[in-house]
């Protein structure tokens, strides 16, 4: 008896997550790209073919936004802000 009842609640909430996926909007998401070089370098270059191949691939699902020259500060700073959700 336990048997059926954990299947039908195991049921109930697998079809609840996929009526919530299913009526949740999609939205586009978007990345920062943030590197220390100038636009003329290997980083930068690197950054663009990222992001070529990235939204390509997504769609448009997906978008990428270049941040050279240090914008978001150093690569440690950088870092520090990914760990804290900023």
């Amino acid at each position: 008896m336990q048997m059926i009842s954990l299947r039908k609640a195991i049921g109930g909430a697998i079809a609840a997550a996929i009526l919530t996926a299913a009526a949740a909007p999609t939205h586009a998401l978007e990345l920062r790209f943030g590197h220390g070089g100038t636009e003329d370098t290997a980083y930068h270059a690197g950054a663009k073919r990222f992001q070529e191949a990235l939204e390509s691939a997504s769609d448009g699902d997906l978008s990428v936004t270049i941040l050279p020259n240090s914008v978001l500060g150093h690569e440690t700073e950088m870092f520090e802000q990914q760990m804290a959700g900023a």
